[in-house]
């Protein structure tokens, strides 16, 4: 599956198939392809400045019971978690290595790398990303999220 090029392009798919005919296996593929596109999107979403400031949009995108484990080693609440972006000066980003691995159905958890950047900051921030997605009443949404500082590559 190919995503946008540029600084967010994928770098591999962690979704295994089911074996089956050329047909199965073909429609199996494009499901995760899509599946994976939909939860890539919806990460994109939640780096989004714009988003991030509205606390009706990332409430939307985060489960009640969603818990976050920052790089900074704090915890968040869902409630949180929506107050603190509501403050975040904005930053740039580019994401690699997204991948997507289902963990049961309807929960699948989505990792990658992140390199972010406020306007003021001469080094950039690493970290390994963490994401668990359930499926409920047809939308998808965040119950959990980690981020884990890298050190600066020297």
């Amino acid at each position: 599956m190919e995503l946008p090029s540029g600084p967010h392009r994928q770098c591999g798919s962690g979704l295994g198939h089911r074996g089956g005919s050329k047909v199965a296996v073909m429609n199996d593929r494009t499901e995760r392809d899509s599946l994976q596109a939909l939860l890539y999107a919806l990460e994109i979403r939640l780096l989004d400045p714009h988003i991030r400031r509205s606390s009706e949009d990332v409430a939307a995108l985060l489960a009640d019971d969603f818990l976050e484990i920052g790089a900074s080693g704090r915890v968040f609440d869902r409630d949180e978690l929506i107050k603190e972006l509501a403050r975040e000066r904005p930053f740039f980003w580019t994401i690699s290595d997204f991948v997507a691995r289902p963990l049961a159905p309807d929960i699948i958890m989505v990792t990658y790398r992140l390199v972010a950047r406020t306007g003021s900051e001469r080094t950039p921030r690493r970290s390994l990303r963490t994401s668990i997605w359930k499926k409920s009443n047809d939308a998808w949404r965040m119950v959990f999220h980690q981020g884990t500082a890298v050190p600066e590559h020297r």
